[in-house]
Order: C-alpha cells, then sequence, then structure tokens
C-alpha cells in the first residue's frame, strides 16, 4: 500500500549533486528531518521542501524545480523506509521476537553504533555453532524489507582479524549463505559480493578492525552494485548482473567467524540497514 500525502503536509527533498559531471546523481525523501541522517556519508546533498496542493499517493512521478537544475521529473515511492537500524528495541527480548534462526547469539547495545543509539551485537561464546538472525517477508515482523529497485545501506563491524561479518537480501531460506550478501572479510581483506556463498565480485581493501564499514547496494534488474563508503565519498564499487533472487525480500545479519583461531569468541556489530532511494 503506498502512503498518501496531504496538502498541510511537508515532505524533505535531498538530493545529492555529483562531484564530477555537476548534475543531480540521487534524490531521497523523508517526512522527518533525522531521517536523512544516513545521508551524511555524501558531499554535495543539499535539499528542498515540497507540499502536495492536493491530496497525493506517492508511487508516481512529480515534477520539482530546483534552482540550478530547472524542472526535475522524479518518481518517488515512499519516504526513505528503515530496514531495522534496532532503535525500536527496549531489549534484547523485544529483538528476538523480530528474527529467527540462531537468536541467542544476538544482543542489542549501546556502547559502540554507528547511527542513533543502539546497534545489534552477534556473538560466540565458545559453545555456539552459529550466529545467524533471519527475518523473511513472510514473516513480517520488519516494517519493510528491501526489494529490487531499492537502494540500500548497512554499516558493520570487525572486532577480529578472523571476522566477516555478513548482511543479506533477497534471502529465502535459514542458511548463513542463502541469498545475497555483502561481506566484510577481515581475514583476506575482501569486501565480498556473494550468491549463495559463492563470490560474485570483490574488492581488494583493508578491512579495518574496531572501525565501521559503511557499504550501499543498488539492487538493479539485472545489475546489482556495491559500494564501499569512507570518509564521506564513495570509495569503490562492484556490479554483478544477477536475477535469480529478485522475488526474494528476507534478510538476515551473520557473524561470519563464530571463533578465533584460540577457540574464542569473536564479536561482530550491524546497524543502520536502511532504503535510502530506489533507481
Amino acid at each position: 500500500m503506498t502512503k498518501i500525502v496531504h496538502p498541510d503536509d511537508t515532505l524533505n527533498i535531498y538530493y545529492r549533486v555529483s562531484e564530477d559531471t555537476k548534475d543531480i546523481e540521487h534524490i531521497s525523501v523523508s517526512g522527518k528531518e533525522d531521517d536523512i541522517s544516513n545521508l551524511d556519508n555524501f558531499q554535495n546533498v543539499k535539499k528542498i521542501q515540497w507540499s502536495p496542493d492536493e491530496e497525493q499517493h506517492l508511487d508516481k512521478t512529480f515534477e520539482f524545480d530546483i534552482k540550478g537544475f530547472g524542472t526535475q521529473k522524479v518518481r518517488i515511492t515512499d519516504f526513505i523506509r528503515v530496514v531495522d537500524d534496532f532503535e525500536i528495541y527496549e531489549s534484547t527480548e523485544d529483538l528476538r521476537d523480530n528474527y529467527n534462526n540462531e537468536t541467542e547469539a544476538a544482543h542489542i547495545k549501546t556502547d559502540t553504533v554507528f547511527d542513533g543509539e543502539k546497534a545489534l551485537r552477534i556473538e560466540g561464546d565458545g559453545t555456539r555453532a552459529g550466529g545467524n538472525i533471519v527475518s523473511l517477508e513472510e514473516d513480517n515482523t520488519l516494517s519493510y524489507y528491501p526489494q529490487q529497485g531499492d537502494i540500500f545501506r548497512c554499516a558493520v563491524k570487525c572486532t577480529h582479524s578472523n571476522d566477516g561479518p555478513r548482511y543479506g537480501f533477497g534471502f529465502y531460506g535459514t542458511g548463513t549463505q542463502d541469498g545475497y550478501h555483502v561481506v566484510a572479510d577481515a581475514q583476506n581483506n575482501l569486501l565480498r559480493f556473494e550468491k549463495d556463498g559463492n563470490t560474485l565480485n570483490s574488492i581488494s581493501m583493508e578491512i579495518p578492525l574496531n572501525e565501521w564499514i559503511l557499504t550501499e547496494v543498488e539492487w538493479g534488474d539485472p545489475t546489482i552494485t556495491v559500494k564501499y563508503i569512507k570518509d564521506n565519498k564513495i570509495i569503490d564499487t562492484m556490479s554483478e548482473d544477477d536475477t535469480d533472487y529478485g522475488e526474494y525480500r528476507g534478510i538476515n545479519f551473520v557473524n561470519n567467524n563464530q571463533y578465533d583461531s584460540s577457540g574464542d569468541s569473536t564479536t561482530q556489530y550491524f546497524d543502520g540497514y536502511k532504503v535510502v532511494g530506489q533507481i
């Protein structure tokens, strides 16, 4: 069901300008000022405000006059959508109401966050064999699940050189590798884009420990593009054509290497899984 906006509603229309072409390259919409915090990692983000003349359904094309760029035709499908930024959970038990599988490994934490006040921690304890929490669209426990055509982001953090935290989209099962995943592989210094555990493409880069790693995914048809973002800039990208899981909308978060070589537990963090626009 699409949202309805009314004449007394004010939408914030955010757009960024390409440093290379000086043209508008991305537009997102928000009804709340703080919802746009996940665009702060891009330079040249600007804002205009818009209210409709009459009641309007989103999921259609509107025209906006943007100073210096003239009239822009923009298809707005909805407000910025939070997949899960973990802010709604009062406790770890609340988190477990929204996810299935190995939820005993998952905890809500406030001591290290990418955005807001809370983040997800998945850890091992020396005996547990898994660290994979799952939410499928048919579970209907999250307010939104990413779909083909979305542009979305998620941040992860490694704490050990053997870590490889992964977050999923187009996820369809319960296995750690089902569907598509973005993986920060600290052991091999690779940012990987995987399908069912097979690497489709990768970026060779240092995977820092105890620092947040932000990625953005453009889930196109057929091209899926993964971007690595650091210091307010897109540092590198990788793309692959694949449409096999375009119909699936589940997600998961995985502690990809539960234990280090000594048998001690490893801890991995996730935060800010949000849809910031549409292709």
